[in-house]
């Protein structure tokens, strides 16, 4: 299962979308978004390479990852910031030094995809 909402609409190509996997397969995130028709800007595995050689790499960052140790029980976490073509091509993604995800968080109920 993954949750997703739409964090902002960047134009005419592309939406930012914050999305957590709830289960760890792989490509879960890639497969569950081309599954209801809205693939991964770039996806060449699951939806088409766009025509601009800038987007010919799945459009797909993990700016925090984190997890929690199952004996432990401690936790961990680690942000990233996005490409700088990314932040040039979409400004209301934000400078290189961070992505910005609008209205991150905030109880709001996201989509789900199984």
């Amino acid at each position: 299962m993954t949750e997703y909402r739409v964090a902002d609409r960047l134009g005419g190509d592309a939406t930012l979308v914050e999305a957590r996997p709830r289960t760890g397969r792989m490509h879960q995130i890639r497969v569950h978004l081309a599954s209801i028709g809205h693939p991964v800007l770039g996806d060449a595995s699951y939806g088409t390479v766009p025509a601009d050689p800038a987007l010919r790499r799945a459009m797909l960052h993990a700016a925090v990852l984190g997890f929690t140790h199952p004996a432990s029980g401690s936790t961990w976490s680690s942000a990233r910031p996005c490409r700088r073509t990314w932040s040039a091509r979409w400004p209301a993604v934000g400078p290189a030094e961070g992505c910005h995800v609008p209205g991150s968080p905030s109880g709001s109920d996201p989509g789900r995809s199984r």
